[in-house]
């Protein structure tokens, strides 16, 4: 069993590629977001990642203490910022809303890598048990 602690929170991952042109808009809109959003109190985290290989693929994160968080960031005024960028997406973006499960620590990695304990937990669908769905 891993020392570390099991976690939950809701996710919500904007998954973009900007044309060339598009892309410093795109991001003007995007870092202002997340330096607003981390800054509430449910917020556990937000990023905003452009990808070092396709310099145009940019993903925006947030990370919320609970589903009712997320819910009400969504259904906010300042969620149309990100909407606005992602109408500037070259192609449709990939969007997901989820919990995510798991376990914390490179020790837990290490016990994974060393078979004493699995990725997912026993009771997930992926494992064939009755657990919340993994994202």
């Amino acid at each position: 069993m891993s020392a570390y602690p099991a976690v939950a929170s809701s996710i919500f991952v904007l998954d973009m590629r900007f044309p060339s042109a598009s892309l410093d808009a795109a991001l003007r809109l995007l870092v202002p977001a997340s330096t607003e959003v981390v800054a509430q109190r449910e917020c556990l985290d937000c990023r905003v990642l452009v990808d070092a290989v396709q310099g145009t693929q940019v993903r925006y994160q947030e990370e919320w203490a609970s589903q009712a968080a997320l819910d009400r960031r969504v259904r906010s005024d300042e969620f149309r910022r990100l909407l606005i960028a992602a109408d500037l997406s070259a192609l449709e973006p990939r969007v997901l809303l989820g919990t995510l499960h798991g376990t914390l620590g490179l020790a837990h990695l290490s016990e994974v890598r060393a078979g004493a304990s699995t990725v997912l937990p026993p009771s997930s669908p992926a494992t064939g048990g009755a657990g919340a769905p993994e994202v």
